[in-house]
């Protein structure tokens, strides 16, 4: 089991895959901490909110302050992929969770704001397309 089959399985929206993988992958002995972070953003993103928030929880309970700086940047460049991809439905609780970890941090209030825009821009042409349609 590598981390870059479990990555693609998370970036193609395979959650389910991308789950069993880095659990495996968490399971080995001595497995980085970013292998928990990933672990928690597949759980997060196939709507397996509370075990990601234990997970990631427990993790930064037992570890140094730098491992909040990893969570966050984790969080983060999967979330930016998601909007490279223009699938903002994927990236928007990343931010979000983002945002809840790291009050602070202006530049992912401002990408929240951003993608609440490109969502409701999205809406708006679903729903002129639908009314054009009928």
């Amino acid at each position: 089991m590598s981390k870059n089959k479990a990555l693609l399985a998370l970036q193609q929206k395979n959650f389910q895959t991308a789950v069993a993988q880095y659990q495996a992958l968490w399971e080995v002995e001595d497995a980085p901490l970013s292998v928990a972070w990933y672990l928690g953003i597949a759980l997060l993103l196939s709507n397996q909110i509370s075990e990601a928030y234990l997970l990631w929880s427990s993790v930064l309970l037992e570890s140094d302050l730098s491992s909040q700086q990893e969570v966050c940047t984790c969080l983060e460049l999967l979330a930016q992929f998601y909007v490279d991809q223009c699938d903002y439905l994927e990236a928007l609780p990343l931010r979000q969770h983002l945002k809840e970890i790291d009050r602070h941090n202006t530049n992912n209030i401002l990408h929240l704001v951003d993608l609440h825009t490109k969502l409701e821009q999205s809406q708006d042409q679903e729903i002129a397309y639908l009314e054009l349609n009928q």
